[in-house]
Parts: C-alpha cells; structure tokens; sequence
C-alpha cells in the first residue's frame, strides 16, 4: 500500500496580512487612523467589458448587422412568390447573419434575435425549396402516368 506525502510544515491559521486594520470590529477606525476606502460601484459601465471600448464597440456593430441580415432575410421569404431568386437571397444573408452572430457573440455582445432569424433566414428556404421540388416531382409523374 502507498502512501501520500504529507506536509509536516505548521500552517498558520491566523497570518499577519490577513489581519483587520487596527480598530473595534464594527467597522470604525481607531482615532488617528485613516478609515478603510469603501468600495465603490459604478452601474453606468458594462459588466461585460473584457477589453477595449472599442471591441464591445465592434461587437454591437456586428449584433446590428446580424439582426439586419435576419430580418432582410424573413422579408425576402416572404416575398418569395413575387420576385424571383429571393430564396437565393435569403439564404445567402442568413447564412451572413449567422456569421455575424457568431462573431458578435465572440466580441461578448449576445445577437440572439439576428441569430434566430438569420437561422430562419437559411432553413426556411432549403425547406420551401425541397417542398417545390416535391411539387413538381409530383406533378410531373402524374401528368406522365
């Protein structure tokens, strides 16, 4: 059976660093001694700061651009019997909508409503695609037999 190594150093429980300013342990300072600095919160900046301004900057551009995308690409489905090849459209700007959410969201700014749509943007149009082609598969095997 083996056997663990084990520290045989004395641990201190109560370090000098970690001890409270000296003072009555409500809080208050001794006279004579400068009070603790409170810690302060600033609820105007942004909690998801990681970087730069500038990157949460570029990532808000990127989420704008996706949700764009997106909605130009619903539009275009919607238009699908009017114009011809939005299909084509919608599916190429989804698949730039889903592009730029990912990008956003790498940037920390969240893009989930122009992820969704662009997401709407490129299955809807496989689908209605395949749903024609069945039609018309259909349709020529029974003007043919």
């Amino acid at each position: 059976m083996s056997q663990l190594p084990q520290n045989n150093e004395v641990f201190d429980d109560n370090p000098e660093y970690a001890k409270l300013h000296p003072g009555n342990n409500n809080g208050q300072s001794a006279p004579g001694n400068q009070p603790l600095p409170t810690r302060q919160f600033y609820p105007s900046y942004p909690r998801n700061i990681v970087g730069p301004v500038g990157i949460l900057e570029e990532g808000r551009k990127l989420a704008q651009r996706s949700l764009t995308f997106g909605i130009i690409s619903v539009v275009l489905i919607l238009l699908t019997f009017l114009l011809p090849y939005t299909l084509l459209g919608s599916f190429i700007l989804g698949i730039l909508g889903i592009l730029s959410a990912r990008d956003a969201e790498c940037h920390g700014v969240p893009a989930k409503a122009g992820h969704i749509l662009s997401w709407i943007g490129v299955i809807l149009p496989i689908a209605l695609s395949a749903l024609a082609a069945i039609a018309l598969l259909m349709l020529v095997f029974t003007l043919k037999g």
